[in-house]
């Protein structure tokens, strides 16, 4: 009788060791592919700077001057040049659209008439060549008081 519980606990230590053995296995491996990873990483990040010291070298001024000499055409900026905001022209509203009957084509719908610009009294020619919206929109025709707002 006193055998069978020595058999027990010799198989249980046994069946300890293994699992014990097999865990350090394991970490071992973990331990490898970690360092492995480590050493991939440090790779990547000497492979960042020389990439980051080449791009600023390439960036540099007086590598960029004789390329855009070369390749840019570029003058040196005029006084005659320079305008204020007020100075530039305005622009033309652009022309309400209205949806086309489901019969009508965008070619043969009717002309809009004169826009007048906001703010201004004399009405102004429509830019719009047909082509923006072929075939789904169409401008429409402001009505007086909607002029006025």
């Amino acid at each position: 009788m006193k055998l069978r519980p020595a058999l027990i606990w010799t198989a249980v230590l046994v069946g300890v060791i293994l699992a014990s053995v097999r865990v350090g296995s394991v970490s071992n491996d973990l331990d490898e592919r970690l360092a492995t990873l480590k050493a991939e990483q440090e790779r990547e990040r000497e492979q960042i700077q020389v990439l980051l010291a080449s791009f600023a070298h390439l960036t540099a001024a007086d590598q960029l001057r004789p390329l855009a000499e070369r390749h840019l055409e570029l003058e040196p900026i005029r006084g005659d040049q320079m305008v204020l905001l007020q100075d530039l022209p305005k622009l033309p509203p652009l022309p309400l659209a209205r949806k086309l009957s489901p019969g009508e084509e965008a070619d043969k719908a009717p002309a809009p008439e004169q826009f007048v610009a906001p703010g201004e009294r004399k009405p102004i020619e429509p830019r719009w060549d047909g082509q923006i919206g072929r075939g789904l929109l169409q401008p429409v025709t402001l009505r007086e008081e909607e002029r006025s707002r």
